[in-house]
């Protein structure tokens, strides 16, 4: 008589290992990686139950399945996408004086929008960027950045504008010593009142 038996077979277990998952925002999807042991095995991963990688700052579930015929193994982390830094550039518009209106102008590495606050000093700002001076005097401007989800505020960016009723040589010699005394923590802008 022929004798018909039925085996079943289990996956053998095999380990898998996440790695990557403390990274950060830069605009680009975020994925994380993994190993197996025994080595070389296909691994699906998803985040939250996606198959995508997130691009956004956040914590993201992530599970990591083993796909093969002859192992079967899972392991579980939390994907953790952190806020990117970002900086300033704020340019020195030059020497002006003061019935110019100054167009300030800066930029911030992550693309977001600079905004312009007058912190002290005889400066008017209008329209977000256009600086007027009412008097000669000390004027310090600072932009910012306060950031989003995906990018840490940056630093503060502070630009001195000195507005001296001196003769264009006196005045230049003053911006000269003071631009040495503030160079190493500032950007200096320098406007001096020769409209007389």
């Amino acid at each position: 008589p022929t004798v018909t038996n039925t085996f079943a077979v289990a996956l053998a277990f095999a380990d898998v290992f996440l790695g990557d998952l403390s990274q950060t925002y830069d605009g680009t999807p975020r994925v994380v990686t993994a190993t197996t042991d025994p080595a070389g095995l296909s691994v699906d991963i998803t985040y939250n139950g996606s198959s995508t990688a997130p691009t956004a700052a956040g914590s993201y579930s992530v599970t990591g399945s083993i796909n093969d015929a002859t192992y079967e193994g899972v392991q579980t982390g939390t994907l953790v996408v952190a806020q990117a830094s970002q900086s300033i550039a704020f340019p020195i518009p030059g020497l002006k004086k003061t019935n110019d209106v100054v167009g300030l102008a800066a930029a911030a590495s992550s693309g977001l929008p600079v905004s312009f606050d007058v912190l002290s000093g005889p400066g008017i700002l209008s329209g977000g960027t256009n600086l007027s001076f009412t008097s000669a005097g000390i004027v310090r401007v600072v932009a910012s950045q306060p950031g989003d989800a995906n990018w840490l505020a940056a630093a503060n960016v502070c630009n001195l504008l000195v507005i001296d009723g001196l003769n264009g040589l006196a005045t230049f010699l003053v911006v000269r010593h003071l631009n040495e005394a503030e160079a190493a923590r500032t950007a200096c802008l320098f406007v001096h009142d020769d409209s007389r």
